[in-house]
């Protein structure tokens, strides 16, 4: 009978060990492995991340319990607080995963795909739109004069803001689901400013070239 205990005690205690790595200490986002494998450069994370990490964390709990009430009824006061610290860490997840989406701080697609997206809107939208915005207006005023404009340096104003605005969208569309509630107004905002100066180029091009005011 000992020795059946022994064994199942063993079996009990592999399962602990097995499910409640990573809750040794409580959890925190800096210990978590799963958590730091989905942060992506922009400091966001994977949104299902965190029903992994319930998941696990459950499982860890329900583990824990089911050892000690078949083991030592219920346990002594330091398996207790082993429970009752796994307990608190299921409850500090899910805190965490509400304020992330909250504050706009995750996103909904796979992060190798995120990883992508996010590096060529980063590529592509490093672009200065006040001063983009400034020469397309101050050329739009020159030809009002009847003076000439290079059609050239628009059309590259017009390619650059073209391409940051698709990338804008492909972000938009596969990182946050195209929804305005998921989407960080740091990114809506460029693609709102990418698509004036899209229009922008275009007007002032068609004008130049109606015109006949193209270098």
């Amino acid at each position: 009978m000992r020795y059946l205990r022994s064994v199942s005690l063993d079996g009990l205690t592999r399962n602990v060990d097995d499910y409640c790595k990573g809750f040794e200490t409580g959890w925190t986002p800096e210990s978590s492995t799963e958590f730091k494998e989905s942060l992506a450069s922009d400091g966001r994370v994977w949104v299902d991340v965190f029903d992994i990490m319930l998941e696990k964390a459950k499982k860890c709990k329900e583990a824990r319990v089911y050892r000690e009430y078949k083991c030592w009824a219920d346990g002594d006061e330091e398996h207790k607080g082993a429970i009752k610290q796994v307990a608190e860490s299921i409850d500090r997840m899910s805190s965490h995963k509400y304020r992330q989406i909250q504050d706009k701080r995750v996103y909904y697609c796979s992060k190798s795909y995120y990883d992508s997206r996010l590096s060529t809107y980063n590529s592509k939208c490093n672009l200065n739109f006040p001063d983009i915005k400034q020469k397309l207006d101050i050329m739009k005023n020159s030809m009002k004069d009847g003076k000439k404009v290079d059609c050239g340096d628009i059309e590259d104003y017009g390619k650059s803001c073209e391409y940051c605005l698709q990338a804008a969208k492909d972000l938009l569309y596969d990182g946050f689901r195209n929804n305005s509630s998921y989407t960080p107004d740091e990114y809506s905002d460029v693609l709102k400013l990418a698509e004036k100066a899209v229009n922008l180029a275009k007007e002032v091009q068609e004008d130049a070239k109606s015109k006949s005011l193209c270098e």
